[in-house]
């Protein structure tokens, strides 16, 4: 998380988003939750239903638009 706070060179990966919100969230660092945010919101790996779980656990408005935006089918909705 320190890596985040105090950049040292270190990227957001698909394996430490997470944990950094849940961090984050628990210590209420706003810039570590609006770069582990945009990280998401630019990744591909993760699925856009998985996205919207994170963005629901951890109220991240723009992650949250941005993958109800992405769904383009009724039954990718009834999906989630």
């Amino acid at each position: 998380m320190l890596n985040v706070v105090y950049p040292s060179g270190k990227n957001i990966t698909d394996q430490s988003a997470e944990y950094l919100l849940k961090l984050g969230d628990r210590f209420q660092i706003a810039c570590v939750m609006e770069r582990s945010e945009k990280f998401l919101i630019t990744s591909t790996d993760a699925s856009a239903i998985e996205k919207l779980r994170i963005a629901n656990k951890y109220k991240l408005v723009g992650l949250k638009q941005r993958c109800l935006n992405s769904l383009e089918t009724v039954q990718q909705f009834k999906d989630i």
